[in-house]
C-alpha cells in the first residue's frame, strides 16, 4: 500500500494543513523540506520575534517542537529533513529538479506525494512556491501527488462552503493547468483536539505566526476539515 509523504516547506506546516492524513495514516512520512541549520550566529528579524536571537538554536528548538507535535497525534511518523535553507537564512533560487531527486532519494517507493498549493492572492512563500513546483513536476513525471491549501496564506471559510471551495478549485486548476478532484476531510472531535495541542506545541511560532496572519491560526484551530486537491 502506498506510503503518503506530506512535503512540509518548515516544521509545523504538516500540522497545519495535514492532520486528518498525520491522525489516519499512521505510516505516513512527515518529510520537512526546509530543515537546514544555519551556523552559529546567524540572526534573523523572525527569528528574534520567535523568542530566540541564535537562528542555529531556533531551528534546534523547532525540530524538537515538530517532533513532540507529531507525537501528539497518537502516531509514529517517519520524519525526513531535507537540506535545503528557509528562504529567511538564503533567499537564493532552487534548483527544482534537485529538489525533486532528493525528495525522491528520501521517500518509499509508490508514495503519494502531499504538497502545497502556494496559490494565495495575498502572499506567496517563496519555499512553498518552490515546492509546489517539485510538486507539479514529480505529478507530470507520473508519479501520485495530491496539493493541500496551505494555511495560514489560503484562508478556508469555518465551514465547507460549496462555491467557496469550488472558486478555490477552479483557481487551483488555472494557475497549474492540472483538472482537480477535490477531497474534504472531515476532522472529529478528537483530531481538532489533538490539531489544536499539536499546534500549541510549536512554542516559537505559535504567537507570532497568528498575529503576522491575523489570526490565522485561530481560523485554522475553528475550521473542522482539510482539504486535499487530486488530479483527476
Amino acid at each position: 500500500m502506498p506510503k503518503h509523504v506530506i512535503l512540509a516547506p518548515h516544521f509545523d506546516d504538516a500540522t497545519i494543513d495535514c492532520w486528518y492524513v498525520i491522525r489516519h495514516q499512521p505510516d505516513a512520512v512527515v518529510m520537512t523540506v526546509c530543515a537546514k541549520i544555519p551556523d552559529v550566529g546567524v540572526k534573523t528579524l523572525w527569528d528574534t520575534v520567535c523568542g530566540i536571537r541564535d537562528s542555529n538554536r531556533l531551528v534546534k528548538t523547532r525540530i524538537k517542537e515538530n517532533a513532540e507535535a507529531l507525537a501528539i497525534s497518537g502516531q509514529i511518523h517517519p520524519e525526513v529533513h531535507l537540506d535545503y535553507f528557509d528562504s529567511q537564512y538564503d533567499n537564493s533560487p532552487v534548483d527544482i529538479d534537485q529538489m525533486c531527486k532528493d525528495i525522491l532519494a528520501n521517500s518509499p517507493k509508490d508514495a503519494i506525494f502531499l504538497a502545497p498549493l502556494a496559490i494565495s492572492k495575498i502572499f506567496q512563500h517563496k519555499n512553498h512556491k518552490d515546492i509546489l513546483k517539485a510538486g507539479i513536476k514529480l505529478h507530470r513525471d507520473g508519479y501520485k501527488v495530491q496539493f493541500y491549501p496551505d494555511s495560514p496564506y489560503i484562508t478556508l471559510p469555518r465551514q465547507p462552503n460549496p462555491r467557496i471551495l469550488n472558486n478555490l478549485k477552479v483557481r487551483a486548476e488555472e494557475k497549474l493547468g492540472i483538472k482537480f478532484d477535490m477531497t474534504i476531510n472531515n476532522l472529529t472531535d478528537s483530531d481538532v483536539a489533538t490539531k489544536k495541542a499539536a499546534l500549541k506545541a510549536y512554542k516559537t511560532q505559535y504567537n507570532p505566526t497568528n498575529i503576522n496572519s491575523f489570526g490565522g491560526l485561530t481560523r485554522v484551530n475553528k475550521r473542522k476539515y482539510e482539504l486535499l486537491f487530486t488530479p483527476s
